[in-house]
This record gives structure tokens, C-alpha cells and sequence, in this order.
């Protein structure tokens, strides 16, 4: 069997290490993204069907979400993640009782489950 043999300056050699790790880094980077993005549709689920989680764990992971992968999220995922966020850092346009805050709190994690519900049917 003949071998080629192919002369790489130190350049391409760079050149090509660098894009090898920058593809690992971004194929590392896509599936954390999906595995949290599971996560936290299992945790929403879990909490729609029996209660079994707690609503702030869910709508914190969901805001966590929001911060490290905004510009990964859909425009209708990015847009209730980013609700998440703004309900965990009490950012509100008006004041609310507390079950005002607790059925706002219910509504942004069925949109949520439904959301993450669509994106895992595919």
C-alpha cells in the first residue's frame, strides 16, 4: 500500500488544530444545550402532571437557560425563558398579590411544557 505523504507548514497545522477543537467545543456546546433544554422540559412536565417539582426550580432552571443560551433558543422559547427570568428577579411592570404571582408562576410553566413539549416531538 503507498503511503502519500503531504507537507503541512506550521501554519496549516495550527490552522487545522484550531478548527478540530473549535468543532469539538461546538458539538460539546449543542448537546449540553439539548440535555438542559430535556432537563428542564422533564422538570416541567413532572411539575404539570403531578407536582412533583417545585415551581421555583423550574422556572429558575428555565431563567439559567435563558442567560447561557439565549441566542440558541427559539424566538417563542427565548420569549418565555426571558418571562422566567423576569418573574425569578421580581421584574414586574405592576405589583401582584401572591396568588396573582403564584397562577403567573403556573402559566409560565405550562407554556414552557408545551413549548419544549413540541420541540422534543420532532
Amino acid at each position: 500500500m503507498n503511503k502519500k505523504h503531504i507537507r503541512l507548514t506550521e501554519s496549516d497545522l495550527h490552522r487545522i488544530i484550531k478548527e478540530s477543537v473549535r468543532k469539538m467545543l461546538k458539538e460539546n456546546v449543542q448537546t449540553n444545550f439539548r440535555q438542559e433544554l430535556y432537563n428542564l422540559y422533564e422538570m416541567a412536565t413532572n411539575y404539570m402532571t403531578n407536582n412533583t417539582d417545585k415551581p421555583f426550580a423550574v422556572l429558575d432552571k428555565a431563567a439559567e437557560i435563558y442567560v447561557n443560551y439565549k441566542n440558541q433558543l427559539s424566538p417563542s422559547l427565548q420569549k418565555v425563558t426571558g418571562k422566567c427570568l423576569c418573574f425569578i428577579n421580581h421584574d414586574f411592570e405592576s405589583e401582584m398579590t401572591f396568588s396573582e404571582y403564584a397562577s403567573y408562576g403556573d402559566e409560565l410553566i405550562e407554556d414552557l411544557s408545551g413549548f419544549l413539549g413540541e420541540y422534543f416531538s420532532d
